[in-house]
This record gives C-alpha cells, structure tokens and sequence, in this order.
C-alpha cells in the first residue's frame, strides 16, 4: 500500500492472472481488502473460481486461461496432488516435467485482448503467475498500448533475468523481489 501512495496511485485498477486461491497467497487480495474493488481476475481452475466467487464477489472473474497467441482452447493439466493445486499449468513441457496427465480442456484469451475488453484498456497493476507461461505473456503484452505501471510476476520458474531483460527492453525497471516473485515499475513512474 505504501508503494500506491508513492506513485500517486488513486484507486488503481489491476489484472490477476492465474489468481489461483482468492485470499491465501494472492498478490492483489490486499488491494480489494483495502476497498480496492475494480480488478478483473483470471483463473482457469473451476474449484478455485467457486472460492473466488466466495471471497471476492466484486471483482469481475474470468474462468479461463490467457495465450500470448488468438483465443482458443488449450489442455490445462492437473496436478495429481490435491496439495498443490496451484501447480496446475497450460504448459506441455511443464506438466511432462511435473509428471501431470490429466487434462481439462480450457478456453484461453489473448493478454491484450483481457486488457482491452474486460479492463477497459487500462490496468495499473498487473499480477502474472501463470506456471510457466509468464515469459511468453510477457513477450506478447503491449506495452506501449496498454501502459501497465506495476507488474508483478512469478519468475520462479525462468528466472529473474529473461523476464528482467524483456521488461527492461519494454521500459520497465526492476523494483523489489520476493521469493518467487519479481516486481516491476514503468521507468517513468521514477
């Protein structure tokens, strides 16, 4: 919340993609606790859109997967450890690593294409964990249409560097890290 205050950030708007649960562990539960309530949230998991439906009734949800590519409908592997239910990943290579089988079949969205029609072509804030397709979002996302000022993503599985250096090229500066994830602030924000 102090970075908000910071960059003068009045009611923002964000986009969580790959939610997974609503409260534990969620990036933007602060946000909407704080009454921050203009979020679109994607989450591809039915189980986890009930909880979500539950625990953040006035944020708009979107029970689908988002693509780096046109909308579609893509296996959505699952994990076969009810633990680790937010392992699941539209990622092929990811889910033969993580030895996953079982598949629903989900459709998915363009990242700009979100933006556009669910966002209203503006997010201040975007939290991206997508389980191995965060680079390639990444890559995708517009950033000079849709001028994001905070992005949050999970660089667990590639690696702080390629996605540093793709948000670097986009004009984006590395602020703080977590565990898992890497925060990012538009450079003009500074």
């Amino acid at each position: 919340m102090q970075m908000l205050n910071r960059l003068s950030l009045k009611n923002p708007t964000y986009l969580d993609i790959g939610v997974c649960h609503p409260v534990i562990r969620n990036n933007t539960y602060m946000l909407y606790e704080h009454g921050y309530k203009k979020g679109v949230l994607v989450e591809p998991n039915p189980d986890m859109c009930k909880l979500i439906k539950n625990y953040r009734p006035e944020n708009i949800l979107l029970n689908m997967g988002v693509c780096a590519d046109e909308s579609q409908y893509l296996k959505y592997y699952i994990s076969p450890n009810p633990s680790f239910v937010g392992h699941n990943t539209f990622s092929e290579v990811e889910a033969e690593r993580l030895g996953f089988i079982e598949h629903l079949d989900i459709p998915v969205d363009n990242i700009n294409h979100i933006i556009e029609t669910y966002c209203g072509g503006r997010v201040d804030i975007l939290d991206l964990d997508t389980e191995g397709m965060d680079l390639s979002l990444i890559h995708a996302l517009d950033t000079e249409k849709y001028r994001i000022k905070i992005i949050c993503v999970e660089t667990f599985v590639c690696g702080t560097d390629l996605i540093g250096t793709v948000l670097e090229e986009k004009g984006y500066v590395h602020f703080a890290s977590s565990r898992s994830n890497g925060i990012y602030l538009a450079k003009e924000l500074l």
